[in-house]
């Protein structure tokens, strides 16, 4: 699939190239850049936050490596899990046709934080990070 516009123009959207050589020695299994899609908050409490239900267009990266999960929005991480850390497991993946989505509670990543943060990405290769995601262990 072709990149978004802004991954093409200004990088955004895009995998950094010291984060790329990173991935790259850890094996990627699955890598897609400049994929565009959003963000949703609901029953999102944290310090100074609170959100009903929020929604935020999005252009970012995920990818998929023997090591961990790494998700960029806007070239900021929203998603940086190891596998074997308790977290993974809470992670919940579904493919739709063209479609990505990742769902996860808060407050799996901050303590004093509660919620739910659901990530959707517009991709015709999702059934292939969901099988590369299964194979690696999640649900």
């Amino acid at each position: 699939m072709g990149k978004a516009l802004p991954c093409r123009l200004f990088k955004i959207g895009c995998v950094r190239p010291d984060l790329s050589r990173v991935l790259d020695s850890e094996g990627i299994l699955f890598r897609e850049e400049g994929m565009t899609g959003w963000i949703g908050m609901k029953n999102l409490r944290a310090p100074g936050r609170r959100s009903w239900r929020k929604r935020s267009w999005i252009v970012g990266f995920l990818v998929l490596t023997r090591r961990r999960l790494v998700a960029h929005t806007f070239g900021k991480p929203v998603l940086d899990v190891s596998r074997d850390a308790r977290e993974f497991s809470g992670i919940q993946v579904s493919c739709l046709e063209n479609w990505i989505e990742i769902s996860f509670e808060a407050s799996l990543f901050h303590r004093d934080w509660s919620g739910e943060i659901t990530l959707r990405f517009k991709t015709p290769v999702s059934r292939d990070f969901c099988r590369a995601f299964e194979e690696m262990g999640g649900k």
